[in-house]
């Protein structure tokens, strides 16, 4: 209840910074209405959640109580409240869902475990930092991270290049070619370009094919194992 609480008032305040989109709020209102329930997919960056926010909003103006899923489907059922007007959230923050099934599950944890002992390893977002915290701590990675950047609950530092700014003032402005970004949108490149850092693209995430590349990504790699070959050879730390 207390996160619940929490993310009103964090939708609240995003609901000024909200331009509706006709067509996509209208279908998922229509939806809403005949089913109960929306699910909103797609590639990040094109306002998924944004949208399941000010739907939110619509169901809290009228007096419907919010809960927030942090887990599963579990915690709706054991928060479902008979005669009560709810309204679930769930959000699959940075696909968490969705990166399981594209690699396995333990091959991004080892990977931070074995480059966070030998380079300094940050993470530069443009979601809430609040919510980064939880889900890095969640996932039990969170100690490899020596820097965690990311938006304000205010809507405020979202632009890529504003986060990773504020990573390189938290390092101490360390030189750019000790300095590397690691992304799978265009966004983390052209971020990454705009602060003068090179850039690595990873295709296992979720860009189009050539968006890396049409974006200049210094480097690009299909694979987990991949990235961290590239990764060791950059720090001085590969093998032949």
């Amino acid at each position: 209840l207390q996160s619940s609480a929490f993310h009103r008032e964090f939708l609240q305040q995003r609901l000024r910074l909200y331009v509706q989109s006709r067509t996509a709020y209208s279908k998922a209102m229509e939806m809403l209405a005949r089913y109960h329930c929306c699910i909103i997919s797609g590639i990040p960056g094109i306002g998924k959640t944004t949208l399941a926010q000010i739907l939110t909003i619509h169901y809290l103006a009228k007096g419907y109580q919010l809960v927030k899923v942090r887990s599963d489907i579990r915690e709706a059922l054991d928060a479902y409240r008979a005669g009560v007007k709810q309204v679930f959230f769930y959000d699959d923050f940075l696909g968490s869902t969705a990166l399981e099934l594209k690699q396995n599950k333990n091959e991004g944890s080892e990977l931070l475990e074995r480059l966070s002992q030998r380079a300094v390893v940050c993470l530069a977002t443009s979601k809430p930092e609040v919510f980064a915290r939880t889900i890095l701590e969640t996932r039990q990675v969170l100690p490899c991270f020596q820097v965690v950047v990311g938006a304000e609950l205010d809507g405020s530092r979202t632009d890529k290049a504003e986060v990773i700014q504020a990573v390189l003032e938290k390092l101490g402005h360390p030189p750019k070619e000790q300095a590397v970004m690691i992304g799978d949108r265009k966004h983390d490149i052209l971020g990454a370009k705009k602060v003068g850092l090179e850039s690595i693209g990873v295709q296992y995430g979720f860009a189009p094919p050539g968006e890396l590349e049409e974006a200049g990504a210094e480097w690009i790699v299909p694979t987990v194992a991949d990235l961290e070959k590239l990764c060791l050879s950059l720090c001085g730390a590969g093998q032949e």
